[in-house]
């Protein structure tokens, strides 16, 4: 009996460590930065207009990613530009609908401020 209630004090105990222990926050900073873009597209075969989302990678420390604006987007194919329009700071929308085919080759064209 003496030792289920030990074995009783152990799990209580070991329980409350795990509840109430203390969480040091650690604080992480880059030490190295290259600024990348990064782009976010789905070009689909549905007739439509077609979304690019622009941005830029950032630090740890930072608050999240910044829009890439006043790029110039489009899209290239068989001799065909297709243009993209900033709607809001870092969204780019095809100037008209279209739906990406088989058997094509496409080329994205970006170039940023």
């Amino acid at each position: 009996m003496a030792f289920k209630r030990t074995y009783q004090y152990i799990i209580t105990a070991f329980v409350a460590m795990l509840v109430l222990g203390c969480i040091e926050e650690i604080e992480f900073e880059t030490e190295t930065f290259e600024s990348a873009l990064v782009i976010e597209a789905t070009i689909t075969n549905e007739m439509g207009v077609q979304e690019i989302v622009l941005s830029r990678t950032f630090r740890f420390e930072d608050d999240g990613p910044v829009p890439e604006t006043g790029a110039t987007v489009r899209i290239l194919s068989n001799g065909v530009s297709i243009g993209f329009s900033e709607v809001e700071p870092g969204v780019y929308l095809s100037d008209s609908p279209f739906a990406a085919q088989s058997n094509i080759d496409y080329q994205l064209k970006i170039t940023t401020s």
